[in-house]
């Protein structure tokens, strides 16, 4: 037999089953109503009462694994997140603070390196709105050149510092634009 004729008997037997479960399902339903209609009222209260019960207790216990798998699988990614983000930002660090600290200055094949090994665990465990602050950070970096505006590089870079911050569930809402940037650029309040 052709696998394609195999994976369409497959699927016709599929639905004749599932077909056969709801049509059982709705009798059911459908006699357990009837008995619960024709019973004596404080059977009938009974019943609905004892039922409810349990079907609260089933959706409890169902709504209660779903939430608790849901911040289980939450945290496992806030684990391998944080170590991506600690590096990004530890290096972004090295580049603005090497002169400071009386280091070289990165270069561009370290600046290459660095994007090349670290770009692919960002697309992999990396927030959308880090991603797309990171992509504004380094278009507009590597035009820096041509456009001179090393003031709207500082405001992405504390952008893309937000958003990680927003990823790892802090609040930004007390934080103003350049809260961040003032921690290691003192004067920072004359570019806003």
């Amino acid at each position: 037999m052709k696998p394609k004729t195999k994976r369409r008997i497959s699927l016709l037997v599929g639905f004749l089953l599932l077909f056969g479960l709801a049509g059982t399902v709705v009798l059911a339903l459908r006699a357990g109503w009837q008995q619960l209609v024709s019973a004596q009222a404080p059977v009938a209260a009974a019943v609905v009462a004892g039922s409810a019960t349990v079907l609260v207790s089933i959706l409890s216990l169902v709504l209660g694994k779903f939430l608790e798998n849901r911040a289980k699988l939450r945290e496992e990614h806030r684990q391998k997140k944080v170590p991506v983000y600690e590096e990004l930002i530890a290096f972004m660090f090295r580049v603005l603070f090497a002169q400071k600290l009386g280091k070289e200055p990165v270069s561009e094949a370290e600046l290459n390196q660095f994007f090349a090994q670290f770009t692919p665990r960002l697309v992999i465990w990396g927030a959308g709105g880090v991603i797309k602050s990171f992509g504004d950070l380094r278009e507009l970096s590597s035009q820096l050149a041509e456009s001179e505006r090393p003031v709207e590089v500082m405001f992405l870079y504390e952008r893309v510092l937000l958003e990680i911050r927003r990823d790892l569930g802090h609040s930004a809402t007390e934080l103003r634009k350049s809260d961040l940037l003032r921690l290691f650029i003192t004067d920072i309040r004359k570019y806003l």
